[in-house]
């Protein structure tokens, strides 16, 4: 799904934002594998707010490092971490269609596997619910690479700002992504449409995000210290965790007319909390070792869960064992992909850099 991004502070990887990443992976299969589906929109509304919060810093770095904005540095990055993966995942919906009793349709993968490659499938399955049920799942990918061919430009413009100025514009353009969430709610459903899919319901959580990395070395030190960012924490997750366990948040027309600002300001809370030194306890939780591990491999896992489950289902009956199997089964595939080909791809993108002579500084927070 939603794009990883390798984080790094200093030189060392920041452990609670990877525990973020598995804390938002194990939400999507607590939706698909288990059946909570409010579970599965926290999961990537999470991962959503992560993403622009991590690709803002990487840019804001990029710029204090080398006092320019390198947009070819920038899409040579999002290309080698976001497209060896999702061409795997396509060729390996290819291949299910010659598994008889797969249930994978050629005609249909053939329309997701364009719909995926050209990042349009967010649209195609709002407006005409013409997809691959395998790969359906790709509209998040495309809400994100939106993001991120306009972001970058946006950034160029905000960091010539004063603060004041950035401050201004930043709840100008998170005012606006508000506004078109909610006419897209009102006029999606009055049309039919599937609007969970727009990318128009998910801007202001990216924009969440990206305001609170460019906003974070302006904030003054929390009254109160330790326990005032723990408690910050906490009641953020309460609230995620609360929303992911409703039966009802991913139907209820509430949630996406008031519900997910909520759920992004609390996505924001937890954020900021793993990066304060204060909050001991929230750390630790995101620091374990299992959230992390699966943090690690969240990016592949998101891609080829959806496809495993579906067809296991189809193989094995629409059952609670089915869905287990091809869960596990997409956790292996992770741990492969992990290893040889995103691990290769990260090699790439550090020859690339070194050809363009590109300070390693620059890349606090690489993509």
């Amino acid at each position: 799904m939603v794009a990883y991004l390798h984080q790094v502070d200093r030189g060392v990887r920041v452990a609670a934002l990877d525990g973020i990443r598995g804390v938002a992976i194990l939400l999507v299969l607590l939706g698909h594998v288990v059946g909570f589906t409010g579970a599965g929109l926290v999961g990537v509304l999470v991962f959503f707010v992560l993403s622009g919060y991590l690709i803002t810093s990487v840019i804001v770095r990029g710029v204090n490092s080398t006092g320019r904005l390198d947009l070819k540095r920038f899409y040579v990055h999002r290309a080698l971490r976001l497209l060896p993966v999702l061409l795997l995942v396509i060729a390996f919906v290819f291949a299910l269609t010659r598994l008889p009793g797969s249930g994978v349709d050629l005609g249909d993968t053939v329309t997701g596997a364009w719909q995926g490659l050209a990042y349009v499938t967010d649209f195609s399955l709002a407006l005409t619910q013409s997809f691959s049920p395998q790969l359906a799942h790709l509209w998040s990918l495309a809400v994100e690479e939106h993001f991120y061919l306009v972001w970058p430009l946006v950034m160029g413009l905000l960091l010539r700002r004063s603060q004041l100025q950035r401050r201004r514009a930043l709840v100008m353009l998170i005012s606006a992504a508000m506004l078109m969430r909610l006419a897209t709610v009102v006029i999606g459903r009055s049309l039919g449409w599937f609007f969970y899919a727009m990318p128009t319901v998910w801007f202001e959580c990216l924009l969440a995000g990206g305001a609170l990395a460019l906003l974070e070395g302006q904030m003054r030190p929390l009254r109160g210290g330790r326990p005032g960012a723990t408690l910050i924490g906490t009641l953020a997750a309460a609230v995620l965790l609360g929303a992911a366990l409703h039966p009802s948040t991913y139907l209820s027309t509430l949630t996406y007319l008031l519900g997910i600002p909520v759920l992004a300001l609390a996505t924001v809370g937890i954020i900021w909390a793993a990066r304060q030194a204060e909050a001991r306890a929230v750390r630790r939780v995101l620091e374990w070792a299992p959230l992390r591990w699966l943090g690690d491999r969240s990016y592949a896992l998101y891609l080829f869960n959806s496809p495993c489950i579906l067809v296991s289902t189809s193989l094995l009956g629409h059952n609670a064992g089915a869905r287990l199997a091809g869960g596990t089964v997409a956790v292996v595939i992770s741990m492969l992909t992990l290893r040889f080909v995103e691990r290769p791809a990260l090699g790439l993108k550090a020859r690339f850099d070194r050809s363009r002579a590109t300070p390693s500084s620059a890349d606090v927070l690489t993509a």
